[in-house]
């Protein structure tokens, strides 16, 4: 019994390497390819291809956001993983912009990409923050203790610190255009519309993804999506003055675009995430060994992926 539930942890954490490597890999080349995206002509009008690469561009946002507020251990730990996350997702974008697309940008174009990547993670993050105070839910392994929800892993904080300042290091050495971000009012107003349109759908996506099934869940996505759609439309009318624009109906579908597929490409993420073993659990602050397993090793839940499973040292 015991080889055979070693042999069910390997390939639990297998499928979860697996899906992290597939997510990685994912991104970085959609971030890699998008700019190409963007000056497409394949029957179908460029805005409605940025419609879609807009959504797809937010969700990984979410991803890195939802993985730093709400996965297990503590949230420090993950914050300079989730820099090194975006560093690396404004380095990819601009390399394949450079070099698939031939288009350069300028400083001030890369100073506000950054700003919005910036403001945008922290936007995210702590929404997702407050939602796991609220429900006192956290993203943990259906194998792990809760427990282990609050341990802290310094080696990874080191770890992902260390990284994070050599990837820097390297971006200066090779002289990669990095900027600071804008601190002007254009990037904070955007992402303040961005932070109630994407908490609209992002949470529903979360907790319909965990309770209901496939079919009546996308239905569900679906009507949403439509009634966030209608309140941007508004509130871009509001801002416009309150004259229908002649192209009304393109502007309508390009909302409806971008947050259909923000809402679905997330939900269909999570039902990977959920496959590999990851549930939203209740973790409260006051959860305790109980007495009966007290002299146990309790297992650990993984703040990563590649974690090794670690005792606690009082």
């Amino acid at each position: 019994m015991q080889e055979s539930t070693e042999q069910r942890l390997e390939t639990s954490r297998g499928w979860r390497i697996a899906l992290l490597l597939l997510l990685v890999i994912g991104f970085l080349a959609f971030d890699y390819y998008v700019t190409r995206a963007f000056q497409a002509r394949y029957g179908f009008a460029t805005e409605f291809i940025q419609a879609i690469c807009m959504g797809a561009y937010v969700v990984q946002i979410d991803l890195i956001a939802i993985w730093s507020a709400m996965g297990p251990g503590r949230m420090v730990v993950r914050i300079p993983w989730a820099l090194l996350a975006m560093t690396l997702v404004f380095v990819v974008h601009q390399q394949g912009a450079a070099v698939r697309s031939r288009y350069l940008f300028s400083d001030e174009d890369r100073s506000m990409l950054a700003a919005m990547l910036l403001w945008g993670l922290i936007a995210a993050t702590g929404s997702f923050f407050l939602y796991r105070v609220a429900s006192r839910r956290r993203l943990l392994h259906r194998d792990a203790s809760l427990e282990g929800a609050q341990h802290f892993h310094l080696q990874h904080l080191i770890g992902g610190i260390f990284l994070l300042s050599v990837t820097c290091g390297l971006l200066k050495a090779f002289e990669f255009p990095i900027v600071f971000p804008s601190l002007n009012n254009r990037p904070i107003i955007g992402v303040g519309i961005f932070t109630v349109v994407n908490l609209t759908i992002t949470l529903p996506a979360i907790i319909l993804s965990y309770r209901i099934s496939f079919a009546p869940r996308y239905l569900v996505l679906a009507g949403i999506c439509v009634l966030v759609t209608i309140s941007e439309v508004a509130v871009f009318f509001f801002l416009s003055g309150g004259g229908a624009p002649p192209d009304l109906g393109k502007i309508v579908l390009m909302f409806l675009l971008m947050n259909v597929t923000q809402g679905f490409l997330l939900s269909l993420i999570l039902s990977m995430v959920r496959f590999g073993g990851y549930e939203f659990r209740l973790v409260t602050s006051g959860t305790l060994v109980q007495p009966n397993v007290k002299n146990e090793s309790p297992t650990i839940a993984e703040a990563d992926p590649w974690s090794h499973d670690e005792t606690t040292m009082d």
